[in-house]
């Protein structure tokens, strides 16, 4: 099986020409609050590959809305049929996962018709992302199988002296692992980074730099367009249980009070009517 070959460029490569031998990239549109210095300037070329994807580097010290906002207004009208949130903070915090999943849900809600992605590192998403699932958010429990995993993980030898890197492994023919040290920790991925710093393919992809992030989709060209044509199924909305509690609350407590009014007033009657029964015994022997 022959996976397709893809690229990640940002504005540590410089500038960017379209050379004809990548079946997608992606590209950083911002960082934080924060556009990327070459978003605008490497579009028109990242445009003419059909296959496309926004990526936004999440910043867990920033408000998450602002951060989805900024992706979705600089990826509106562009093309772009995948938007990727890069979680690479190593940061060992519940809030900062429950922000992430937010920020990634609240992006799938609002581009239903992308495929949403997530993309970091296996230590990271053991060590900040898996420990917080089941957590309770606005977009219902954290479940990060809601977005497509792409994986960066490199097998590479580098050199001490130069800073150059080898390609250990094929990623035509091999997986990378989604376990450490044995023990797994995640069970599938979409995309997978295999090689970055130090690999000298820059000019081979048409990027101003010496070195670029390579990737691969795990699947044929068929494959990857079968998917991007694929229905997105976004997880229901959470019920919210504090007002349904509430709401049936309220609905008891008017049938009781209801019931109580109906017991006054059946008892106002009765004790009515037992009084004018007793006035008549009494004054009956005086009318005789």
């Amino acid at each position: 099986m022959a996976r397709e070959n893809g690229m990640f460029i940002s504005e540590y490569q410089g500038s960017f020409t379209n050379l004809g031998n990548l079946d997608y990239i992606f590209q950083r549109a911002s960082d934080g609050l924060v556009t990327d210095d070459k978003f605008y300037d490497m579009l028109p070329q990242v445009k003419t590959i059909e296959r496309r994807g926004a990526v936004h580097n999440f910043r867990p010290e920033k408000d998450w809305k602002q951060q989805a906002d900024k992706l979705l207004g600089l990826s509106s009208g562009h093309g772009f049929k995948i938007l990727c949130g890069d979680y690479e903070s190593g940061i060992l915090d519940r809030q900062a996962a429950i922000d992430f999943f937010c920020f990634l849900s609240y992006i799938q809600q609002e581009r239903p018709d992308a495929k949403i992605l997530f993309y970091t590192g296996i230590y990271k998403l053991r060590d900040c992302l898996i420990p917080y699932e089941g957590i309770e958010t606005p977009f219902g429990p954290i479940d990060w199988h809601n977005f497509d995993f792409w994986l960066a993980r490199y097998y590479v030898s580098t050199d001490p002296a130069t800073k150059l890197t080898t390609l250990l492994i094929d990623p035509q023919t091999k997986v990378p692992g989604l376990d450490i040290g044995g023990v797994p920790v995640w069970d599938q991925w979409t995309f997978w980074q295999y090689w970055a710093d130090g690999n000298q393919q820059g000019a081979k992809y048409g990027c101003g730099s010496r070195d670029t992030n390579l990737d691969v989709f795990n699947g044929t060209l068929a494959e990857l367009d079968e998917w991007l044509a694929s229905e997105v199924v976004i997880p229901p909305p959470p019920v919210n249980c504090e007002a349904a509690i509430a709401l049936a609350v309220a609905e008891v407590s008017l049938r009781y009070e209801t019931q109580i009014e109906e017991m006054k007033t059946k008892h106002a009657a009765e004790l009515i009517k037992a009084n004018n029964t007793a006035l008549q015994n009494l004054i009956k022997p005086y009318l005789l």
